[in-house]
């Protein structure tokens, strides 16, 4: 079957003269189109190698289906190193949308790509790394989909909640007992790590991630509320700033991103920003801000209305946008600093006030603060005007 495909294949492709080390016999010549993507300096020193132990093929596979889209691997390689790239046939040209340098095993051997139908590219493995990868296609995204490493006996599905283990007895054609560890794993193309894919379910039980329920503050108008979680086009990162708009403190030395392919809360809208909490690693998350145009159309998102009344530090304290998990401080709050409380989220404050002459806002510790004038009340603000 593999054959009869890669020999029509061969027919219907142009081969071609490109690369020197591309005879006129090869099976599957890399088309002239796709060795084109990479003539630039960024892979100078890398070349397209032949599978190990099949001297005849290309490490290079693709499909282009009836409505005109296309995809398929390649593989790139320097010294002992594979890269696998992702290229998709996008508005009438050959795009390389993605490359991961973790998704295959270092070493001397070069695996075998094949795609046996749309929306599907699968890569086998062999030597002392022999295994099987499928990824596929979801809306508009690719996915890592099914891993089997041959040495830990590991045969794993990856779905959108959680990731579906296999175990096989010796010699039988199929499994006799499955196990489902929910949460959510990085599956995105970009993200698979071919070493640290979780090889049991209780490794995964402790890299898999879930999203947190957020404290409720009863009869408190002024709580932060609860989210909802939007499916957000996979695929896509987004810049994340602590306060509305671009000029506002930045985290993580101002390259913080959110991933849409791991779990996303979102709070509510505010003068064209989304108030989220997303995952940043399994040791961290973080509230911020988005654009509001990643929001997909007709999502049911509030807009956000905040109190606002002065409070002044009792003691040297900290603010951080990860209150729920790690605390990691964004900045220091010295005695008798004030800061303006928009809200609140069980024992803590959300807050606003300014560092290197930026607005930042997070949460401190609600018994480190107090109001300047306890009297004074909530004074309600409708950001959105």
């Amino acid at each position: 079957m593999k054959k009869l495909f890669l020999l029509f294949l061969a027919l219907v492709l142009m081969c071609s003269a490109a690369v020197a080390e591309t005879p006129p016999e090869a099976v599957n010549p890399v088309p002239d189109e796709i060795l084109a993507l990479f003539n630039g300096p960024a892979w100078v020193e890398y070349h397209i190698p032949r599978v190990t132990g099949m001297p005849e093929y290309y490490a290079f596979t693709h499909y282009v289906d009836a409505s005109g889209y296309g995809a398929g691997l390649i593989i790139l390689r320097k010294d002992d190193r594979n890269v696998l790239c992702l290229l998709e046939y996008l508005d009438g040209r050959w795009r390389v949308t993605g490359r991961n340098h973790e998704a295959l095993p270092q070493s001397a051997d070069v695996p075998y790509l094949y795609c046996e139908i749309y929306g599907q590219l699968e890569v086998y493995l062999s030597g002392e790394d022999d295994g099987t990868l499928f990824f596929c296609r979801e809306g508009n995204a690719w996915y890592i989909d099914y891993v089997q490493r041959s040495a830990d006996q590991l045969h794993a599905y990856v779905r959108e909640d959680g990731i579906r283990y296999c175990f096989y007895e010796r010699g039988a054609a199929e499994y006799y007992a499955a196990c489902m560890v929910y949460g959510i794993y990085e599956r995105g193309f970009e993200q698979f790590n071919w070493m640290y894919f979780p090889s049991t379910p209780e490794e995964a039980e402790l890299r898999l991630t879930y999203a947190p329920i957020i404290p409720q503050n009863q009869d408190d108008p002024n709580a932060l509320g609860t989210p909802v979680e939007i499916n957000f086009r996979k695929g896509e990162k987004y810049d994340v700033f602590s306060a509305p708009g671009r000029d506002s403190y930045r985290p993580a030395n101002g390259k913080a991103e959110m991933s849409t392919n791991d779990w996303v809360q979102v709070f509510g809208e505010e003068a064209g920003w989304l108030l989220v909490q997303y995952d940043v690693s399994s040791e961290q998350m973080r509230f911020g801000y988005i654009d509001a145009s990643a929001l997909p159309r007709n999502a049911p998102v509030r807009r956000l209305e905040w109190a606002a009344i002065t409070y002044e530090a009792l003691r040297e304290t900290y603010l951080t946008d990860d209150p729920l998990y790690s605390r990691k401080p964004l900045i220091r709050i010295g005695a008798n600093d004030e800061v303006t409380c928009l809200g609140t989220m069980g024992s803590w404050l959300y807050v606003e006030t300014t560092a290197g002459g930026k607005t930042i806002r997070g949460f401190v510790p609600a018994a480190d603060v107090a109001p300047v004038e306890p009297d004074e009340g909530w004074n309600i603000l409708d950001p959105n005007g």
